[in-house]
């Protein structure tokens, strides 16, 4: 079941996607893609998700690192709710990869947190709290 915001917010990101398209504007246009995966996936709507987020990481740009990380995690999560756990782990992997070592730590709240739930419904609790440790750690060092 929908609640209206849910469905408001849908319709907000699908036309954001259409007016986008045309324009090229890709740094946007992937992460309006993005949010509506996930958004489409926190809906059980795994198909369809796994469609905006396969587009979202054709879109971005190989010089936007930020989108590169978050449209890989969105795909991650996709490839997670279909029992695709290596595909998922890698993608996530990837993530932090990018992230690691740019200005971009802000965007390790949009990697981490998620990747750490990845690994706790598999029962890997000792790597989920590691994540979590160099998380709060990249957090005291940027305050």
């Amino acid at each position: 079941m929908e609640d209206g915001q849910s469905g408001k917010s849908r319709e907000a990101f699908r036309e954001s996607i259409r007016l986008l398209a045309p324009m090229k504007e890709r740094g946007t246009l992937c992460e309006s893609q993005r949010l509506l995966a996930q958004l489409l996936l926190a809906e059980g709507r795994i198909d369809e998700a796994e469609k905006f987020a396969l587009a979202g990481l054709e879109t971005v740009s190989a010089e936007d690192v930020l989108s590169r990380a978050t449209t890989r995690v969105a795909l991650a999560q996709v490839r997670a709710a279909q029992g695709r756990d290596e595909e998922a782990e890698t993608l996530f992997g990837e993530a932090v990869e990018i992230i690691t070592g740019s200005e971009y730590c802000r965007v390790l709240l949009d990697i981490l947190p998620p990747y750490a739930e990845f690994l706790r419904a598999r029962e890997r609790e000792a790597e989920a709290l590691e994540l979590e440790a160099r998380l709060a750690e990249r957090v005291a060092t940027a305050a």
